[in-house]
């Protein structure tokens, strides 16, 4: 009996059938290999049959004829049925493939070090010498899905060796573009892949097989991985139509009802889209007639999993409509109907995509979670990206967004990046909401890349994929791709930094310190405290005994000088102003009040991070060597190293943010970039790591929880972005982070403004009365509110506005903004969000007379959010009487 069997399918290759067994048997005669060639053949027209018969009597050639339709997946599986060979492999007939690498192929497998190995044009060596730019590029498209199922770089390949019980045993129904794809995707977790490099030619004769059939047998079989669906199966398509149906009518007439009660519709398609939902959900899973169909069969999961899908498409229809009024002139009821048809078709997608599937996904449970863990990132990003330029900026966000108006190399209280990205996105989409965020979400794609790349080098590629799901979940990440803060850059930066990094003096890479200096450099330029990691850095070269090597070569000490490089202009700025930048984020936070603030620094990163984060963090102190060891390859120094890596990029700045909250007050935000380095490890928690490793029972809950994790912050996160920027039914709104209210109040204010300049024939500076918050948030929305204005008007509303820094307070920019001896003269317009403020006595010494306290009230969506007060005051001197 062989030990080899060599599976050919063929439909029409007569002309290939002579050079390929000639040139198989050459590699048989010259390798000593005991193999057979089994011929699979779909009813070719062309003599192939024939072709093969003539070797049969000399050579151990065999031919299986076939008259299924079942395609190529199908002709595997039965040649698999009819080998004899304990190996087999699979290759194509027209010599793209090259049968001299079949030693190479079935030497992983003698050896058991492997279940499967690849002929890969993807992995270093492989190449396609014929394909021209275009061909290579959209066989690589084509290859994208199919790596969401495998972590091969060649998923896609038809030349591969398995044990052949792998092909025997697989479904004879099985239709699919690929067998080879098909084995990866559902094979067991822990199957062992690896690939070898070929060059593939283009075939030796005769014409390809790829049509649109085959295209869209390839789709079908991506959809059959997952069980997804598009459409109903036999005898469900009248009950599926009737609820559509059903559903569209409920929805569309109770808005319509709702609004009549002078309901705004922002709110309204909530109880709209629920209510008809609801019709839905009782037509469907519940009328006794339609449980004898199994893929509408209802359980409790499918219950709520229709409710979660459910109340996300409303909220996420909740920003189409947001969007709509922002973008189109048109009314409500035009948006209404455009809603309610959204609303529909995405309720229908996403059941029959995610709850009422085929009985049974192929794929493993491993793989699953990659699939819903991409549509869990894509979902969560399509939603910030809807919403991004809809609810109020935050004060900061509007303090930035100034930075930018008064575009500098340095700032007092943070580096420039911020302010570069602001006015980038400003540049190409105006001074609107999204122009100051768009930044801050093209950073978070930036950070993503490094945070999976970092996961990949650090483990495997279901890892990594997992990490960016976790990058996407924590509250942390999530916010820092929605508000444009400094931490949005320096996210990006610190995450390119750790994967170069590890790069460097885990993997040592020499190259990779180029990286380090770039991220290390623009992270000082984005936010001071990205140089923590350098003791980080400093302290594990010290421990790991390979990356001490680096302490005696010129790599790192070029880095550190690429970094003070493009940190050059900060330093000039503060150079410049007496060191301000620098001194106000170190000895002025050393010399503030003293205060213990451990517990809320603590209770920050329960906020950022969540307990199941926290959770495993200690499991990394506890247990984080052996899961490094049992994910990675069995206990080497590397594995070692990057256990190392991960707790001093952790440990060190998290130690240094403890040792200063015991006297010093911090803010919640400050620890959030460390724990991209944990990233990694959390996702590694999260993973089955198969039967032939040990279980654990911690990375068994840790799997178990976080699918509820993700459903509840997803679910949170969209009725977040509802109620900021439309409100939810039922609900009040109240002020706070998104609704302070600032557009309402900077209209009202121009409106005072142009009144007092008609009474009094000057022209009122507007002054807020706190530290930047007022003064900032009323430029961006005065300067908003003039859009429509020549340049010079806009501008206006900048160099009119500004902080109490007039009256000696701290008012940190806008003391270099607009100095106060400048002012002399003006007559200001103070705002103020409580009226004590306005009747505090100090700031008489700066002024000739004063008016009285006025209320403004501030509507939002139909309701009262707030109140502010102004007060008037004339002939400001920047000099007290008095002094």
């Amino acid at each position: 009996m062989p030990s080899v069997s060599i599976i050919v399918p063929t439909l029409n290759e007569a002309g290939n059938i002579e050079p390929l067994l000639k040139r198989i048997f050459k590699v048989r005669d010259d390798h000593d290999l005991d193999l057979e060639v089994v011929f699979v053949d779909d009813a070719s027209t062309d003599g192939t049959c024939d072709e093969v018969r003539e070797w049969q009597d000399d050579f151990p050639v065999r031919l299986v004829n076939r008259i299924s339709d079942d395609g190529l997946a199908g002709a595997v599986i039965a040649g698999a049925k009819a080998a004899e060979g304990e190996y087999v492999v699979v290759m194509d007939a027209d010599l793209s493939h090259p049968p001299e690498v079949i030693p190479e192929l079935l030497a992983p497998l003698m050896r058991d070090s492997h279940d499967m190995v690849i002929g890969s044009r993807y992995v270093p060596g492989g190449a396609m010498p014929e394909w021209p730019l275009s061909r290579k590029i959209s066989s690589k498209l084509a290859t994208l899905p199919a790596r969401f199922f495998t972590d091969a770089r060649d998923p896609m390949a038809g030349l591969f060796a398995v044990r052949r019980f792998r092909l025997a045993t697989l479904d004879r129904q099985v239709s699919g573009f690929k067998i080879g794809l098909e084995l990866l995707a559902t094979a067991e977790v822990d199957l062992r892949v690896t690939e070898i490099p070929i060059v593939f030619h283009d075939r030796y004769k005769g014409t390809s097989k790829m049509n649109s059939a085959v295209i869209g047998d390839y789709l079908r079989q991506l959809l059959l991985f997952v069980g997804a669906r598009f459409m109903p199966a036999p005898g469900e398509g009248i009950f599926l139509g009737l609820a559509l149906l059903l559903g569209i009518c409920a929805d569309y007439s109770l808005l319509q009802i709702l609004m009549r009660q002078g309901q705004d519709l922002g709110t309204a398609h909530v109880l709209s889209y629920l209510g008809g939902q609801a019709l839905v959900f009782v037509s469907v899973m519940h009328l006794p007639g339609i449980w004898k169909l199994p893929g509408l069969r209802p359980t409790a999961s499918r219950s709520a999993g229709f409710w979660c899908v459910a109340l996300l498409v409303v909220f996420l229809r909740g920003g189409g409509i947001g969007l709509l009024r922002n973008l189109l002139d048109v009314g409500d009821q035009v948006i209404a109907v455009a809603a309610v048809l959204f609303g529909a078709l995405a309720g229908y997608l996403g059941n029959m995509i995610f709850i009422f599937t085929q009985e049974k996904a192929r794929i493993n449970s491993e793989l699953r979670w990659r699939y819903l863990g991409v549509a869990v990132v894509c979902c969560l990003f399509f939603f910030r990206l809807l919403y991004a330029g809809l609810p109020e900026i935050l004060e900061e966000e509007a303090y930035y967004w100034n930075y930018a108006r008064h575009m500098d190399i340095g700032f007092l209280d943070h580096p420039p990046m911020v302010a570069a990205l602001i006015w980038l996105g400003t540049a190409i989409f105006g001074d609107c909401e999204f122009g100051v965020r768009i930044g801050a979400l093209v950073a978070w794609i930036v950070a993503a890349v490094f945070v999976y790349r970092l996961t990949l080098v650090s483990f495997n590629r279901s890892i990594a994929f997992r990490s960016i799901l976790l990058f996407s979940l924590l509250p942390m990440f999530f916010g820092t791709g929605f508000v444009m803060t400094p931490d949005a850059p320096l996210v990006a930066c610190w995450a390119a930094f750790l994967y170069y990094l590890h790069l460097a003096l885990v993997r040592g890479k020499g190259l990779a310190w180029l990286g380090v200096g770039f991220s290390l450099g623009l992270g000082l330029l984005s936010k001071y405290t990205i140089i923590l990691l350098g003791p980080a850095a400093l302290i594990f070269m010290l421990v790991d005994r390979r990356a001490r090597s680096w302490f005696f070569r010129p790599h790192a000490y070029l880095a550190v000088i690429l970094a003070i490089i493009l940190f050059l202009p900060v330093i000039v700025w503060n150079f410049n102003h007496d060191w301000a930048s620098f001194l106000f984020q170190s000895q002025d936070r050393i010399k503030a009040e003293t205060v213990f603030s451990s517990h809320k620094l603590f209770g920050g990163i329960l906020l950022l991070i969540t307990p199941a984060g926290v959770l495993a963090f200690v499991s990394l102190l506890l247990k984080g060597s052996r899961h490094y060891n049992l994910a990675g390859s069995g206990g080497s120094s590397e594995d070692r190293s990057s256990y190392l890596f991960t707790l001093c990029m952790v440990l060190v700045p998290l130690s240094i943010f403890i040792f200063f909250s015991l006297t010093k007050e911090v803010k919640l935000n400050w620890t959030g970039p460390l724990w991209l380095a944990l990233l990694p490890y959390m996702a590694l928690t999260m993973r089955e790591l198969g039967s032939r490793l040990p279980a654990d029972g911690f990375i068994r809950w840790q799997r178990q929880l976080w699918p509820v994790i993700a459903v509840l912050f997803m679910l949170v996160y969209a009725a977040g972005l509802q109620y900021i920027t439309l409100g939810l039914p039922g609900v009040p709104l109240a002020r706070g982070p998104f609704q302070e209210g600032w557009p309402e109040l900077a209209l009202q204010v121009d409106q005072i403004v142009d009144r007092l300049e008609e009474e009094t024939g000057q022209r009122p500076l507007v002054v807020g009365m706190d530290f930047y918050q007022i003064a900032s948030s009323l430029a961006f929305y005065r300067t908003r509110n003039a859009r429509d204005l020549p340049a010079a008007e806009r501008r206006r509303a900048i160099d009119e506005t500004l902080s109490w820094h007039v009256f000696g307070w701290k008012g940190l920019m806008y003391a270099y903004w607009f100095p106060p001896a400048s002012l002399d003269g003006r007559s200001m317009l103070l705002i103020s969000k409580d009226a004590e403020t306005q009747r505090n006595d100090y700031f008489k010494w700066y002024v000739r007379k004063i008016h009285n306290v006025r209320g403004i009230f501030i509507e939002k969506n139909g309701e009262v959010l707030g109140e502010y007060y102004y007060r008037l005051v004339r002939g400001y001197h920047h000099i007290p009487s008095g002094t």
